[in-house]
């Protein structure tokens, strides 16, 4: 069975991003400049990840 997930981010206000598992809230946000962020949008918006 596959586990659908979600991502939930906040951004900073050094322009950095913390996305984080809303299904794993034990585990710390990942912290990523906003230009990765950016990067990784744009290839999920692409079908990068499917």
């Amino acid at each position: 069975m596959d586990r659908l997930g979600c991502v939930r981010s906040a951004a900073l206000p050094d322009s950095r991003v913390t996305p984080r598992d809303t299904e794993q809230p034990d585990i710390q946000p990942w912290v990523l400049r906003q230009a990765v962020w950016d990067k990784f949008i744009t290839g999920a918006k692409n079908g990068l990840f499917d």
